[in-house]
């Protein structure tokens, strides 16, 4: 681009600190790049004359003197300022489409005639939100069919040749109509177009009455004074102004009785498929509203362990609000993303009928009140009274998520009740997500789920594991082992969760003990908080060289310091564990049970072994003990397995999908 312009943008401004950099920047959006954008300052005492000091672009001459002296002044002085070919017109709250000048400097080129040319608009409101299609028609003379009335003209569209706005100065006695006076005192000499394609989106807030019965008032004065006066045609003047007056009546009709653009359907009118292309521009500007949705977990200890990725993930595109017990202070410290919300309501893991039943009359209010779009539960308590009064209050995505079954390795009247519970309230989920894809079988080969509504997340895993905190950390393996005083060469065989007997730590113990008996140099590890009194009990009485350290926030430290991990669980949704031991480098030995051999593969990465078998974990455990060559091929096949099939930000993302597909309707979820 050389020195001159093609095209001068003339751009008058007062207190527009709200708009202003949005319609700067449409205009350096242009598909044609050779323009000056002339802003003219009328006195602004807002923000803008500090936001105009910020306009870095060469192309942009800014004007300010202080002074408020009427926008048909300041387009003068634009007009005499500019130095391109071509005048064009832009408001300072209004928005060009990227090829408006393009279109509007061919089309000016093609018809050597017409002396301006404007075009239709894009309606919009606050927030980018298109409100309908203002049309106008295209040739002069439909443009200049009601010279007592008006001209179809919208003035933020003009483009014309610069020698014809010096010849035909604004008049600033004409308030508020300025661009219909200088219509009026031109038609008959000038040739106007329109190009029927909206190249601007014209923003309309609102309809108010003051402004409209305002401009009214002053275009109906000077319509008279200029028949009456000018041309000595007084039935003109009389005609406009009853015309102008009907008009008045019609405006406020639309505005009191909030009919708006119902009865002024020339203002805006309904967006067709012609339009397309600019309302897709604006679709693009429009900022997306935040849709509310509702995560329900029993404790805090689940959010951070399970969905704290997920969460994080998820509130850039929604409203979150997290139902849990626990305190403020234990939501604080999740360290989750400020827009968050928290919403404490009670749960006892335990059936209690009367806490139950307040948290049952608590999440009812609780949603209904809200009206989420998506309520997601996990674990039985929670499952069992989100889905419920979600459905009750109509909540039209519910989702459950199954971790592992309690009553799996129950028996008798028991297993049948838990049972029947969990078929209840999945009956009550539009969408059931399993862990693992041997419990979504497992759930429906007991017929606790049907398998249309039920689906697994990729390969399976509530939330994956995350490489930048679970990997091999050499420094973080001699400290752990220096502080429990074990020697750098023996084996250490580790199990982290919760300290229970489902957990097959009983038969950890028992495997652990015939081992430690052969040799001197293995260790037992056995990390969480005990919640049944698993050290006590006497399989780990006199027992060497097994630690119980307690609950920990940082497990891969002790993952490190170990060489096998161990979970001898009698049942599990997933071993998320596994895959985190697997993330640091060491092989597992587990058991054969479902969730557990979708995370491990028997020889591959792992060795599996029958559950509740001791002999047969004795078996696995001396194998790794007695073959470190195997270890090592194990452990970087299972930390390799779990890079590629099991990143967190793969299982969040697909979790991500999922929300989608189900809020908006769309059959098919996400399989691997």
């Amino acid at each position: 681009m050389g020195d001159t312009p093609l095209v001068s943008i003339g751009m008058s401004v007062y207190n527009g600190a709200k708009t202003i950099r949005q319609a700067v920047a449409s205009i350096q959006a242009q598909s044609r790049p050779d323009w000056e954008l002339i802003i003219v300052d009328d006195g602004s005492t807002d923000e803008t004359r500090s936001i105009l000091r910020t306009l870095a672009d060469p192309r942009i001459r800014v004007f300010s003197d202080g002074k408020n002296l009427g926008i048909a002044d300041r387009l003068n002085q634009a007009v005499r300022l500019s130095r391109g070919v071509y005048f064009a017109r832009m408001d300072a709250d209004d928005i060009s489409f990227p090829h408006r000048l393009s279109r509007q400097v061919a089309f000016l080129k093609c018809h050597p005639r017409v002396d301006l040319v404007g075009s239709s608009v894009i309606v919009f409101k606050k927030g980018n939100v298109p409100v309908g299609v203002r049309m106008v028609p295209t040739s002069h003379d439909r443009i200049c069919a009601g010279p007592d009335q008006g001209f179809k003209l919208m003035h933020p569209t003009w483009m014309g040749r610069i020698a014809w706005f010096r010849d035909r100065p604004y008049n600033r006695q004409a308030l508020l109509c300025e661009d219909q006076d200088l219509l009026l005192r031109n038609y008959e000499t000038s040739r106007f177009a329109n190009i029927r394609e909206p190249l601007l989106g014209y923003r309309e807030d609102g309809l108010s009455l003051k402004k409209l019965l305002k401009t009214r008032r002053s275009w109906t004065w000077h319509l008279v004074r200029f028949w009456f006066k000018t041309r000595g045609r007084p039935g003109y003047a009389v005609r406009a102004a009853v015309k102008q007056g009907i008009k008045a009546g019609v405006d406020v009709a639309a505005v009191v009785t909030g009919l708006d653009y119902c009865l002024l359907r020339h203002r805006a009118g309904p967006i067709l498929a012609e339009h397309a292309t600019a309302a897709a521009y604006f679709m693009a500007l429009t900022p997306k509203r935040k849709k509310n949705i509702c995560l329900v977990a029993t404790v805090p200890f689940v959010v951070g362990w399970f969905l704290k990725p997920h969460i994080c993930r998820l509130s850039k595109e929604y409203h979150i609000t997290l139902v849990t017990s626990g305190s403020q202070k234990e939501f604080a410290e999740l360290n989750l993303p400020h827009s968050v919300r928290f919403k404490k309501i009670s749960f006892v893991r335990k059936p209690h009928p009367i806490y139950d039943l307040a948290g049952f009359l608590r999440l009812y209010r609780f949603f209904r009140k809200n009206k989420f779009v998506l309520v997601h539960s996990i674990m039985p308590k929670t499952g069992l009274l989100a889905m419920t009064t979600a459905r009750l209050a109509k909540v039209p995505v519910r989702i459950h998520t199954f971790t592992g079954q309690v009553w799996a390795v129950s028996k008798g009247s028991r297993r049948q009740v838990l049972k029947m519970i969990d078929r209840f309230f999945a009956s009550r989920a539009s969408h059931i997500l399993a862990d693992s894809r041997s419990q979504l079988d497992f759930l429906i080969r007991e017929k606790v789920i049907d398998k249309a509504r039920s689906h697994v997340l990729l390969n399976g895993s509530i939330c994956g594991v995350n490489p930048g905190r679970f990997f091999p950390d050499p420094e973080m393996r001699r400290q752990v082992r220096d502080a429990f005083l074990i020697p750098k060469n023996d084996v250490v065989f580790l199990f982290t969760g919760r300290l229970t007997r489902d957990k097959g730590l009983l038969e950890l113990g028992a495997a652990f003990a015939n081992l430690v008996h052969k040799r001197k140099d293995v260790h037992l590890m056995i990390v969480g908080s005990d919640e049944e009194g698993i050290q006590a009990h006497p399989v780990f009485k006199n027992l060497n060289q097994v630690y119980f350290p307690g609950y920990t926030r940082t497990p891969e430290r002790f993952m490190n310091a170990a060489d096998v991990f161990c979970l001898p669980s009698h049942r599990e949704g997933f071993g998320s564990v596994i895959l985190e031991a697997a993330c640091v480098g060491i092989p597992s030995v587990a058991s054969r049970i479902y969730g557990i051999t979708d995370a491990v593969i028997d020889g591959k990465t792992g060795i599996l072994h029958a559950p509740g078998n001791v002999p047969d974990l004795v078996r696995g455990m001396t194998t790794l003990l007695e073959n470190p060559g195997q270890r090592v091929a194990l452990g970087a096949a299972a930390r390799n397995r779990a890079l590629s099939e099991f990143s967190e930000q793969r299982i969040t993302n697909a979790l991500a999908d999922f929300y989608r597909k189900s809020i908006y309707h769309k059959r098919g979820a996400i399989y691997g």
